[in-house]
């Protein structure tokens, strides 16, 4: 099963958890609870409550609640993409506007 998956069906069985709790009752890493948390959000499987509590530390933790759609593994898989977002696609250059850009700006600078 899935962290994602485990962390659905924790909040689904106990109403609401903050990560650190997730981390510690599921046994998973802060890294992994923390991108599965952001994806569930975001898909709307998970909700943050808006409510905080401490755990262990001086810090306040977020509460989680289950979102309003049901989790579906499929669904989550397919809300993932390989990587970062990607901003504007990548332009090509070649090498002679490369070659022409460095002459231009090495052409100005007095020796």
């Amino acid at each position: 099963m899935s962290a994602a998956a485990r962390i659905c069906e924790y909040l689904k069985t106990n109403g609401r958890a903050t990560r650190p709790e997730l981390q510690r009752e599921l046994d998973l890493g802060e890294k992994t609870v923390e991108t599965a948390i952001r994806k569930l959000a975001r898909l709307q499987f998970v909700a943050d409550t808006g409510r905080k509590r401490r755990e262990g530390s001086p810090r306040l933790a977020a509460i989680y609640a289950p979102g309003i759609k049901e989790f579906s593994q499929h669904e989550f898989s397919r809300g993932i993409f390989a990587g970062r977002p990607g901003g504007a696609p990548r332009q090509r250059h070649s090498f002679e506007a490369l070659t022409g850009a460095m002459s231009a700006f090495f052409g100005g600078i007095a020796a």
